[in-house]
């Protein structure tokens, strides 16, 4: 898995998943510089949407744009604010490489994606504890699940069901 930041502006600060938000304040643009509040916003509106895993259908609403598909790879598009839906091998054309194992890395930032550019990929929420290496992620998993946050360590052989040394 590598560690991918979104090319853009500096990020700061993160937002707790609350009620569903479609107030059209969670910017930016499309395609336009975005902040990590920004990115963490958008995660959660589909989180608090309970928005159903799909590798078919697409998701659309006025607040977070799209269409966007309702799958890992498209989760992560919308949080960024791309203009489309990107694929696993793809994301990392619009993305900064931090690290290409993040086995105790503990410089992940809110708005990260770890992404396994052959299947999956999930975005860093917030850290739990750093210093123990444990943190919450946002992710689409898999069919037949919604849009969730589950809680991940850097220190662990997997995450979401795959390695993280891939």
């Amino acid at each position: 898995m590598a560690a991918l930041i979104p090319t853009g502006d500096a990020f700061a600060g993160t937002v707790p998943i609350g009620p569903a938000t479609s107030s059209g304040s969670l910017g930016p643009a499309l395609g336009g510089p975005i902040t990590q509040d920004q990115i963490i916003a958008r995660a959660h509106d589909w989180i608090n949407n309970a928005v159903p895993y799909s590798m078919t259908a697409a998701w659309q609403d006025s607040t977070v744009g799209g269409p966007y598909l309702a799958d890992c790879s498209g989760f992560i598009s919308m949080a960024w604010g791309l203009k489309n839906s990107l694929v696993t091998w793809t994301l990392p054309d619009v993305s900064t490489v931090t690290a290409t194992d993040v086995i105790g890395y503990t410089g992940l930032q809110p708005g990260d994606a770890l992404d396994y550019t052959k299947e999956h990929v999930v975005l860093f929420d917030s850290w739990i504890d750093k210093s123990a290496g444990t943190f919450y992620y946002d992710a689409e998993h898999r069919p037949g699940t919604v849009a969730n946050q589950r809680q991940g360590s850097v220190y662990a052989s997997t995450l979401d069901g795959h390695a993280l040394t891939t």
